[in-house]
């Protein structure tokens, strides 16, 4: 916008890490037509590039333990970036935080780091006391007369829904949550049955890319789903016990990271500092947890009396169709290669002794 505005006031509430990211991009990286074209037509190249990134994305878990060498590393890293890009004194020391990178969410901002040292933007240090006829009132109590007000403070964090979600005994989701919202590994909720969420409570919103952990959620639900329907399951939800155990433990593992640091942060209640959003280890630690359903730690009903009774009159779908095989277990993928060249090695062994 700045390009745009004969003046700008812009009102700056908190410091802010401005960090690069992967393949050192601290800005929108314009790909060139023959980038683009190599990975249309190779999707080989396509995917290195790709993984290239969530490799490095993912690689700076460690950062994220406090006192740690990775986070001090990257402290330092990043207040001297920061200083090369930023070359007015009180604007660098306005937007450099006193906390660790990482206990509030970081930000790629190259090109909004150029922006606030261009002559049409004034950055003051305050937050929004209120907006006036003419314009909008600083904590400073200082009046700054605008044509136009662009709200850039966040977004909604309780994880309420926008429309009710009605679970057990008429409780809503909203009431279950509260201030202080808890899940079960981020995905499944007590009282609300055959209920998935993505991105719930404590996933790991900041602990390398999403992308992994948004496939492993698909993988996740469509096992629960099939488990529903095959064993003509009714109603599944996890155990209150057990996701008290578990949030438990995601409030001691917070107690070694950056996270507990006094800063003001999405990812905890404003008024205790309770972390809520943060999955107690890597991206890559949450994939493997949830690759299979612990059952064990659902309660379970279903449709009929006895839950046995989806076993049916013992037919398979193979039993009724006469084109399908009834012997799928025997396929050449099921022979191992190894017991195949020994085998051979047998055979020629055998063939030179009849010599």
């Amino acid at each position: 916008m700045q390009p745009f505005v004969k003046h700008m006031d812009i009102f700056v509430r908190t410091a802010v890490w401005f960090v690069k990211l992967a393949n050192n991009y601290g800005d929108n990286h314009a790909y060139t037509e023959d980038e683009k074209a190599g990975f249309r037509a190779s999707k080989t190249a396509l995917a290195a590039h790709a993984s290239d990134i969530e490799n490095q994305v993912n690689g700076d878990w460690n950062l994220f333990f406090a006192k740690s060498d990775a986070q001090k590393k990257a402290k330092e890293f990043f207040q001297k970036r920061m200083a090369e890009h930023i070359k007015d004194p009180r604007l660098l020391q306005g937007f450099t935080p006193t906390w660790a990178v990482g206990c509030r969410r970081v930000t790629p901002g190259d090109p909004y780091m150029r922006a606030i040292q261009e002559p049409n933007i004034d950055v003051h240090f305050t937050g929004v006391r209120r907006v006036s006829e003419f314009g909008v009132i600083g904590e400073d109590g200082v009046e700054r007369k605008v044509d136009t007000i662009i709200c850039a403070t966040g977004y909604d964090v309780s994880y309420h829904p926008h429309h009710p979600v009605v679970g057990q005994n008429g409780i809503t989701l909203e009431e279950q949550f509260g201030d202080a919202p808890e899940c079960y590994l981020g995905i499944t909720v007590p009282n609300f049955p055959n209920y998935v969420l993505y991105g719930g409570p404590t996933w790991p919103a900041m602990n390398g890319s999403a992308l992994g952990p948004l496939l492993a959620v698909t993988k996740y639900a469509i096992q629960v789903i099939k488990k529903l329907q095959e064993e003509n399951i009714r109603s599944l939800a996890p155990r209150q016990d057990v996701t008290d155990a578990f949030n438990a433990h995601v409030q001691e593992f917070v107690k070694r990271t950056v996270w507990k640091e006094d800063c003001r942060s999405w990812y905890k209640n404003a008024d205790t500092g309770k972390v809520f959003a943060i999955w107690p280890g890597s991206s890559l630690h949450y994939m493997q947890t949830i690759r299979s359903p612990r059952y064990e730690d659902y309660h379970i009903t279903y449709h009929a009396k006895n839950q046995w009774a989806h076993l049916g009159l013992g037919f398979t779908m193979e039993d009724r169709d006469p084109e399908a095989s009834t012997a799928p277990y025997l396929t050449a993928d099921a022979i191992d290669d190894r017991w195949m060249a020994q085998f051979r090695d047998e055979t020629s062994s055998v063939k030179v002794q009849h010599r």
